[in-house]
């Protein structure tokens, strides 16, 4: 696995993903995928959990915010910016059977899913 900090390392620069050279373009663009990333407290359930993980450090966090100031959207938090919806929960720690975790449970019941936490998006041109 890469290291999570690597990842992030290029937004200090300003090139998070190619996304400077991406929204310049006149071309819809939508960045999708695993960030490695909490954003903030409230896309994980407990976030003190998270203080000494990649995931949570301020790092990571400054580096997404940094995406964001590009003129990005984080599209969930523009429509439930307070809502408990987790982005982020914890596979190990039986969040989703405890229903800790805050997630679609119709796709997190499928056997053997994964820790990501899927986000549906509709899209009009």
């Amino acid at each position: 696995m890469p290291d999570v900090n690597s990842l992030w390392s290029s937004c200090e620069s300003g090139s998070c993903f190619r996304s400077a050279e991406l929204i310049a373009t006149d071309t819809p663009v939508v960045l999708t995928g695993d960030y490695n990333v909490i954003p903030t407290e409230i896309d994980a359930y407990k976030p003190e959990r998270w203080l000494g993980d990649a995931l949570f450090f301020p790092e990571s966090r400054a580096a997404y915010q940094r995406l964001l100031a590009q003129g990005w959207v984080d599209a969930l938090r523009t429509y439930y910016p307070t809502e408990t919806i987790y982005t982020y929960w914890d596979y190990f720690r039986d969040a989703f059977s405890r229903n800790a975790a805050g997630v679609d449970r119709d796709v997190r019941g499928w056997e053997k899913t994964s820790d990501h936490a899927p986000t549906w998006v509709e899209l009009a041109g």
